[in-house]
């Protein structure tokens, strides 16, 4: 019986990537023991990665595609697609619709209560949960995003 492929783990990940070195991961990790907290929000709070730098390792790690909202702009039409009071109450940015797809970005993209709402406000069946696409993004560019998405 072949064995179940193994995810790597966001520090190997980061420091694979060049983006912090073995020594920071290895503090990093003491201080998660000890204080239970993310090991993406200590790397931040250290400024040992960027949050953008940790949504993309943790996209890359849960096979979620990544968009950067500081150099993608979101399709004009799309913000009609979803109530900007929901957006912005759950870091929605819509990105575009095509061929009846909605695209979206999440500071969480794996959030289920998220995505069951995103399906209702957009009435998507059961049968059809392929119709809403996300893909995460770092929380601070989605604020930045959804904020000018409706200018």
């Amino acid at each position: 019986m072949a064995r179940p492929k193994k995810h790597a783990r966001l520090g190997e990940l980061l420091v694979a990537a060049g983006l912090i070195t073995e020594e920071q991961l290895q503090n990093v990790l003491r201080d998660q023991a000890a204080s239970g907290r993310l090991l993406g929000d200590i790397l931040v709070d250290r400024g040992y990665a960027s949050e953008s730098d940790v949504a993309k390792a943790v996209g890359q790690q849960l096979g979620v595609p990544f968009v950067d909202l500081d150099t993608y702009e979101p399709a004009p039409d799309a913000r009609e697609l979803v109530p900007e009071v929901v957006a912005r109450a759950h870091e929605v940015v819509p990105l575009f619709a095509m061929d009846g797809r909605l695209n979206v970005a999440l500071a969480d993209p794996l959030n289920i209560q998220t995505l069951d709402l995103l399906r209702r406000e957009w009435q998507v069946s059961d049968a059809d949960r392929q119709a809403l696409a996300p893909v995460g993004c770092a929380w601070w560019d989605g604020a930045r995003a959804g904020g000018s998405a409706w200018r």
